[in-house]
Formats: C-alpha cells, structure tokens, sequence
C-alpha cells in the first residue's frame, strides 16, 4: 500500500503540522508502510504522484494545493483524508473569516464532503467539525509524539525556567503571558520565550517584556530545531502554553515527554493534565493563569518530579508514535 501524505509546507515555520507528518511518513515507513510527502510542488506533479498512491491524506484545508489534490484523488477514484488541523476551531475561523467565508461557499465545505473520511486529533476538534453541519463520518486519532530518548533531567539538575516554545502568534496568548509575569516575576526564576513568527510582532513583544519586566527575568530565544528542543525542553522545570485555541498541543505533548510539568488552556483538549496529574488545565482567564503560576513554582523539585513522570508516562503509552501508528495503518487499510 502506497499512502501520499499532502501538505502545503514541512518548512519549520509551519509549526505542529509539518513535524506531525513527517512524524507519520517516517512511522509508517517502519511498520512497512510506504508513504511520501508531498509539499510545495507544481499541480502537475502532485496529480502524477496522486496517479501511484492508494490512499491520498491531506493535512489542512484552505490551500488550493489541497483542493487541486482531493480533485485529483476523487476524479481517480482513490480515497481520500483530510486532517483539518485545528483550521475549523472557533478562534482561527474568526482569522481572514471574510476570506475563508468565502473559500467555504466556493470548494471548502465540497471537499469535506467528498472526502472519504475526516481526521480529527482530538474529540474536542471532532465536535467542533460536527458543528459545521459536515455529514462526512470523522475519526479521532491523536498526533504522535517523538520521544526524546535519554534527553530527561531530575529537577535538581533543572534551571528554574518556565518555559513558552511554540510558534510565536496572537493566538497563543504571550501578551497575557508577560503581563501576568510582570506581577509575579522575581530573580529566582526565568520566563523564557521559544519560537518563530512574524518579526513585527515578535519585536513588540520583546519591547512590552522590557517595559512591564525590567528586571531581566524574561529570555527571548528564536526558533529552536528538532535537536536543540529537546535540550530547552529538559532543562526547564515548568512549560507554559497560555493559548487561545489548540486542536491538539504537539509541544504540549513534547514537554510532557521530556518530563516536564505543563499549564495550559481548557481550550486545548489536554484534561488529562488534571486525570493523570501532571499539569494544571485552566480556564482562559487571567486569573486562572496567575493562580496557577504561583502554585506551580511554589512547589518543591520532588513534587514537580512527580508531576514530571506522570506526564512522561501518559505520552508514552497513549500519544507516541508507537503508541498511536497502528490505528492510522489500520485507517489506510479500511478505506482500500
């Protein structure tokens, strides 16, 4: 079996998604499945590629690209998936709405429907596609996560580091960040900021940080690649993730794997922070995000260890890539 994994772009900057499906064309690869990207390339070669695949999975909706591909793949008659990737979550719809209002009406809503069937990471992002009215029967399965080997540290070893590495956008929720920080930041401790994004903003940050924190106690870092995350990941003792919506989190998954305790939103899908007590699931208030600032780095390094392991623990039974590949190989396989 021959599966075509199709996505706008694997450049960096397309955050979660393009480590996600490299992520899967390498995991399926192992279970002997053969599986190829396709990525930035001209109509005519993805319809050539398209020609040889049995299955053609589509990761994000909106790009023409992905449309000229689920054309091809219908007019061939070969089954098709799309991944909506958190593109149909309530907070992106509102992002350039005139645009995609529009896209939706002319071939957004029809491709959805003429899939085969519809991938969802999360049963929060599942529900949220429902209520778009689509008919088109949707799966959960979750992003597999890589696990970062021997890269774990005790806490005694960690620097006292809360840590943001993510893509750097309004969405992820970094202006209420530094304002909740400037109430609480003192020099035992380091808010340090990870990650790419558009350089105008990315420079306002930097100067609200230097007017709300003067005391230095915020680090900004650019974006860190595949290798280096690890090491961010593993010598910080909290992760932070204070974001406005979220399909499914992959560095949410990714610090929990370095054992790494995590706060973040109730609008990512991640309640079992709470469950499997490893993290704090908050609402999307400032005062939820304070609170639960000033507990976690009240806690002792023991406690923080507990959490840590707990984390780790969940991510490897339930999220990694050797956990989750065998339900995408028997989705492939349904659908031939």
């Amino acid at each position: 079996m021959k599966v075509l994994l199709v996505v706008k772009s694997v450049q960096t900057g397309e955050g979660g998604i393009a480590r996600s499906v490299l992520g899967l064309k390498s995991s399926l690869q192992a279970v002997g499945i053969d599986a190829e990207v396709s990525a930035g390339e001209s109509r005519s070669e993805i319809k050539r590629k398209i020609e040889h695949a049995d299955v053609v999975h589509c990761n994000g909706i909106w790009s023409p690209r992905i449309h000229h591909a689920l054309t091809c793949a219908k007019q061939k008659g070969i089954p098709t998936i799309v991944s909506t990737r958190g593109m149909l979550e309530p907070w992106p719809l509102k992002i350039k709405w005139l645009k995609k209002k529009l896209a939706w009406m002319l071939y957004q809503r029809k491709d959805m429907e003429m899939a085969s069937v519809i991938h969802a990471t999360s049963g929060q992002e599942k529900n949220n596609v429902k209520k778009l009215g689509i008919s088109t029967d949707i799966v959960v399965i979750p992003n597999g996560v890589e696990m970062p080997g021997n890269k774990i540290r005790r806490f005694e070893e960690r620097k006292n580091v809360v840590l943001f590495l993510s893509r750097i956008h309004k969405i992820k929720g970094i202006e209420r960040l530094l304002t909740r920080w400037s109430e609480r930041s003192n020099q035992q401790w380091k808010l340090r900021i990870v990650g790419g994004g558009d350089k105008q903003y990315v420079s306002s940050l930097k100067a609200m940080a230097d007017t709300l924190c003067d005391d230095s106690s915020v680090e900004f870092f650019g974006e860190a690649d595949d290798v280096s995350k690890w090491d961010i990941y593993a010598e910080s003792k909290l992760f932070v993730l204070p974001t406005r919506s979220e399909n499914f989190g992959l560095v949410i998954a990714e610090a929990l794997a370095s054992g790494t305790p995590v706060i973040t939103t109730r609008e990512t899908p991640w309640e079992e922070l709470e469950s499997e007590k490893c993290g704090w699931w908050i609402e999307d208030a400032d005062q939820a995000l304070d609170e639960a600032l000033r507990e976690a780095m009240s806690l002792d390094d023991a406690t923080l260890q507990t959490m840590g392991s707990n984390g780790r623990s969940l991510v490897e039974k339930k999220y990694s890539w050797a956990a989750v590949i065998g339900q995408y190989a028997d989705l492939y396989r349904s659908l031939q």
